[in-house]
């Protein structure tokens, strides 16, 4: 049943929360709870928080002539993404990303909902390459996001996800989390990259609790709140 979370209580860093539906199982008719993980539980009125497995790609035939990978993702993720994972009711509690001079209400009109993860903020909190390991999905898979050929141990398929490109123009580069966990500089080529989307959710969002992988041992040793 879901649960409404007031403002000084709930999640903490590292817990996992369900909300929102998307295709987890091969069948585009699915649809499974999204399991997102609490990268900042700072805010006082908001998580900051990234999806728990890489749940889709950005097609082949997606990005327009001339777009940068970056915003070809980020335009995927908020059109055709957001749509399908949350109702119109889940969306009001979403709160949107606004670029340089932008006001909030500009971005929710525009429907700036997700972004990908910024390389600096995932070094801050996700300190260590197996709390950046993430498994794809069955859907994600028949998608063509790429998955380690062998099974972990564990009996997942983990995969690269893609992150906002840094640097300078000069020392421009896109960066990827590999399927260990570990940052690599990847070619401008998208196609097979993973997508974790990072969204901020209002705190007074009716969410579910999801299950803590036991053996990521989440802590703020690991897992800083504030860097």
């Amino acid at each position: 049943m879901a649960v409404t979370v007031c403002i000084g209580n709930g999640p903490v860093c590292g817990s996992v929360i369900r909300y929102g539906n998307y295709p987890f199982i091969s069948d585009r008719f699915d649809f499974t709870p999204v399991e997102w993980t609490v990268l900042s539980a700072s805010p006082p009125h908001s998580f900051l928080l990234i999806s728990r497995y890489i749940i889709d790609t950005v097609p082949e035939d997606f990005p327009m002539p001339g777009e940068k990978p970056e915003d070809a993702a980020r335009r995927y993720m908020n059109e055709q993404l957001v749509p399908r994972i949350f109702s119109e009711k889940q969306c009001e509690f979403l709160i949107p990303f606004t670029d340089r001079g932008q006001t909030e209400e500009e971005a929710r009109r525009n429907g700036q909902f997700c972004l990908l993860p910024d390389p600096t903020y995932i070094r801050g909190y996700m300190r260590l390459p197996e709390l950046r390991r993430a498994s794809v999905t069955d859907y994600a898979q028949e998608r063509d996001a790429f998955t380690s050929w062998e099974a972990d141990e564990d009996g997942q398929h983990y995969g690269r996800w893609m992150l906002c490109p840094e640097g300078d123009l000069m020392s421009y580069k896109y960066v990827i989390t590999d399927e260990h966990g570990d940052f690599k500089v990847s070619k401008r080529e998208m196609y097979g990259l993973g997508l974790r989307p990072v969204i901020r959710l209002d705190r007074r969002a009716e969410f579910t609790s999801g299950k803590n992988d036991p053996k990521q041992k989440w802590s703020h040793r690991l897992f800083a709140d504030e860097f």
